[in-house]
């Protein structure tokens, strides 16, 4: 008794120590990924919601394990011989434990539903709007024009740039097999279906320093950009998709307006490659198909769709949808094999793998005088000269 005494008692400071840290004990610092500690509005909300219903939890939880205690110790075994008194019924207890369940999913409903019909609303009309495509496996992003910082669309993949001072809109869809997007500091995630648009939109909280309070009484993390010094955030895909459904990944940047600006205008009209190398490689990119599949403004022979667009690629952190960092020696290896290091990537076969006409594939040919596939693998095989011509040029491409 004793004993079962000494690990209830435990139990419970435990889950009260573990309610009480929050994002104390997963700060974002080490775990990017975290849930608990949003910089949204619709994050917040969210957090808001499972903060209600954990802490009604713990009071159900309470209340059961103190009814729970009192039977085992007014009803144990005293040793009598006799029948214990019998009881056939009691209405107003049966009562009472058919209502307090519905009571308590009532309380529980109202802010869930109240919840649920704000993140439902329209995105703010000061926004930047997103087209949201999953691929196989790797995401394409389509800025919808808003006749201020967006004079016409664009196109990248992989990596998001978003304001800090407007809203984020995100419509997300699929043209292959079913995706989830998802950005846990930012709150939600919502699934990319083929043939089906789902809406996501949120805003960044301002700075603490402006709100007394917080934001709907939660604690307000400070976090703002500064010019140069972008938030950096992951997301990833968490809806099973495939081979290389854990390698799905995306990166998203919150910068100052100034700093967008530039990206946008770096974007519309990006630099020409100077460096002799760069200029060789820019060549060698049109030389071997590569434009294709791959566009790159302001080169025109890079116009394709199939492929992501390496529209200021040098910029981006992270390769392969997010799995290896943006560094030449990796840029190398996957540009000789990409499924050694992406299972299943389709840059190296024109195979389709999604719905028909749905091929995410570069189908990079080979290229006589150029290029051979000595061994049979149906891949191009490059040179190294070629390999730090390409390089030179993607990495210039910012």
């Amino acid at each position: 008794m004793n004993v079962r005494k000494h690990l209830t008692t435990l139990a419970m400071i435990s889950l009260f120590g573990l309610t009480a840290c929050g994002s104390d004990l997963f700060p974002a610092e080490t775990n990017p990924m975290t849930t608990v500690d949003p910089i949204t509005d619709m994050g917040v909300s969210i957090q808001s919601v499972y903060g209600t219903i954990t802490w009604w939890t713990i009071g159900i939880a309470l209340v059961v394990g103190a009814m729970y205690a009192y039977v085992l110790v007014a009803f144990r075994d005293k040793g009598q011989t006799e029948q214990p008194k019998q009881i056939h019924g009691n209405p107003a207890l049966e009562i009472g434990w058919t209502l307090a369940p519905v009571v308590i999913v009532i309380l529980i409903l109202v802010p869930t539903v109240r919840t649920i019909f704000v993140l439902g609303d329209a995105a703010p009309d000061d926004k930047v709007e997103v087209k949201v495509i999953g691929k196989r496996w790797w995401w394409e992003f389509r800025y919808v024009p808003d006749g201020d910082m967006i004079k016409e669309e664009l196109v990248t993949a992989n990596q998001i740039h978003i304001p800090a001072n407007k809203s984020a809109s995100f419509l997300i869809t699929s043209d292959s097999v079913i995706h989830s997007f998802w950005v846990p500091r930012l709150g939600g995630k919502r699934d990319a279906v083929p043939g089906r648009t789902n809406r996501l939109w949120f805003t960044m909280l301002p700075d603490c320093a402006t709100v007394e309070g917080g934001v709907e009484g939660q604690d307000c993390t400070s976090m703002q950009p500064k010019d140069g010094e972008p938030l950096h955030f992951m997301g990833e895909c968490v809806e099973f998709c495939g081979e290389s459904h854990a390698q799905m990944k995306f990166d998203v940047f919150v910068d100052t307006e100034k700093d967008f600006r530039a990206w946008v205008d770096g974007m519309q009209a990006p630099k020409e490659a100077s460096d002799a190398q760069a200029k060789a490689g820019k060549e060698l990119f049109g030389e071997l198909g590569c434009g294709g599949c791959h566009a790159v403004t302001g080169n025109d022979r890079a116009r394709g769709i199939l492929g992501p667009n390496l529209t200021n690629f040098g910029e981006r952190a992270r390769i392969g949808a997010g799995i290896v960092e943006n560094t030449p020696e990796n840029l190398k290896a996957w540009i000789s094999n990409p499924d050694g290091i992406k299972p299943g990537a389709t840059m190296r076969t024109n195979i389709s793998r999604g719905p028909k006409g749905a091929n995410d594939g570069m189908n990079v040919p080979v290229v006589a005088g150029l290029s051979d596939d000595s061994d049979g693998d149906g891949y191009p095989n490059f040179s190294d000269d070629q390999l730090d011509k390409l390089v030179a040029y993607l990495h210039s491409l910012k």
